[in-house]
């Protein structure tokens, strides 16, 4: 960093010196000796842990996203079980209000993803899990998920423009959105009361689909 906003320490009132500079708010500010800039770092990080610890809720969610959004349901409907190999997923479909997903279109989008890349998915040779399709506002998502050992999901999130249906990777931070997840908490569920017992029931597993309607 070089070129402090300032000329003099605000500590000591001697000249800024090039060894003992640091950056605040977006700017480089300057001070005489290492030890004056270390004081004006624990000073300025307290005070301000104490202002955004004052700040609403509200106002914190809006300065850190940009705006926060009111909840809005979704249309959320059943496309059936989707046959990949051995493997069976429980497929669904979420329209944001006034898209519409063809589930044939969905799927078969689905099957050909999965077809380009089978390094992707990691699937065993006879998985159980669930495909969710989302129709959202700036894009389509697919969210894919199966069970393994332990109780444990895999899953993956791929995305595309909306209505082209044509995925690809997507951020892997990623793990769902709130009208994904709604979804993700019901095959959660499904999979304790069928599949986590003494004798699993996968069509009984299969069967225990998510209503469809506004959710």
């Amino acid at each position: 960093m070089s070129g402090a906003i300032n000329e003099n320490c605000p500590w000591s009132g001697n000249p800024v010196d090039a060894g003992s500079l640091t950056d605040y708010r977006g700017q480089v500010v300057g001070f005489c000796n290492p030890g004056c800039r270390d004081k004006f770092a624990a000073a300025t990080s307290m005070f301000d842990a104490a202002i955004e610890a004052k700040r609403p809720v509200a106002e914190l969610i809006a300065h850190r996203d940009g705006g926060h959004e009111v909840y809005a349901p979704r249309t959320y409907r059943d496309f059936g079980v989707l046959a990949l190999g051995a493997s069976r997923f429980k497929a669904y479909g979420i329209e944001a209000p006034g898209s519409a997903l063809d589930a044939d279109a969905a799927l078969a989008a689905v099957t050909r993803y999965a077809r380009a890349c089978p390094h992707v998915w990691t699937v065993p040779e006879s998985a159980l899990g669930h495909v969710i399709v989302h129709r959202g506002e700036e894009a389509d998502w697919l969210l894919a998920g199966w069970w393994i050992g332990g109780g444990i999901l895999r899953g993956l999130v791929a995305r595309s423009e909306v209505g082209a249906l044509d995925f690809a990777p997507a951020d892997s931070s990623l793990v769902g959105c709130v009208w994904e997840l709604r979804l993700v908490e019901h095959e959660r569920q499904a999979w304790v009361r069928h599949m986590m017992r003494e004798t699993p029931d996968v069509d009984g597993f299969l069967a225990d689909r998510h209503a469809e309607g506004l959710f």
